[in-house]
């Protein structure tokens, strides 16, 4: 083979190459979307079937999204934070709707079954490879512990308890807060950010309610931009 021949060969393989890698990262991304979209889906359904209103899944994944990057995180750990914050609840489709709808306290037993949600969230996705999936459901295993140790199910303690969860906590509570559930009017805002100031150290990560506090203008901005129907 004559040097021409050879430099033809090599310039041919490179483009097979780049057209190789072009075709795998157009796939990866395609998969990712794909499990974006599913993701979203689920956590509508999750939300209808508790009887709570779709954009506190979107508001939700707003404010830990918001908080994550204020945290520092990595740009690609942030995106996957507020994309798979939706999911919170998924484990909620398998527990019973009376319970999640009953307009009342709930009695120790019934709020023991209701506390099997985060439990039953390794039904659904059963170790997936996906690294969304995987981050979805360490949201929902672990957004309601509290950092003295006293939330569910494992008990975990501060840092024990992983950012994503201590993350998603906050954000689902002042959103539940700041809305209107069967059980209870919605609080204004003033009042539901004197809560998260009141329970850091306990029920939430002090750091995390310190950054939270401090975008308050950016919160406002998510709740007007999202806000129901």
């Amino acid at each position: 083979m004559n040097q021409l021949n050879i430099i033809q060969t090599l310039r041919l393989q490179t483009h097979l190459n780049q057209e190789l890698e072009s075709r795998v990262l157009q796939r990866t991304f395609e998969l990712e979307q794909a499990t974006e979209f599913l993701i979203n889906k689920l956590a509508i359904v999750a939300e209808l079937h508790d009887e709570t209103t779709g954009k506190h899944i979107i508001r939700v994944g707003k404010y830990s999204g918001l908080l994550a990057r204020k945290l520092g995180l990595n740009e690609q750990i942030v995106y996957m934070i507020e994309k798979a914050a939706p999911m919170h609840d998924i484990g909620k489709l398998m527990i019973s709707r009376e319970i999640l709808v009953k307009p009342d306290k709930l009695s120790n037993e019934e709020f023991l079954h209701m506390q099997q949600h985060v439990d039953k969230v390794n039904v659904l996705f059963d170790d997936h490879p996906s690294m969304m999936i995987q981050m979805a459901q360490s949201i929902a295993i672990h957004h309601h512990e509290k950092w003295d140790g006293s939330g569910y199910s494992k008990g975990l303690t501060g840092q024990s308890i992983p950012i994503e969860g201590r993350i998603v906590c906050i954000a689902d509570v002042f959103d539940a807060l700041t809305t209107k559930r069967p059980y209870k009017p919605a609080w204004n805002f003033d009042e539901s950010i004197n809560y998260l100031k009141e329970q850091a150290g306990s029920h939430f990560d002090p750091q995390l309610v310190e950054l939270f506090v401090s975008s308050i203008p950016e919160i406002k901005a998510i709740q007007e931009e999202y806000k129901d129907d």
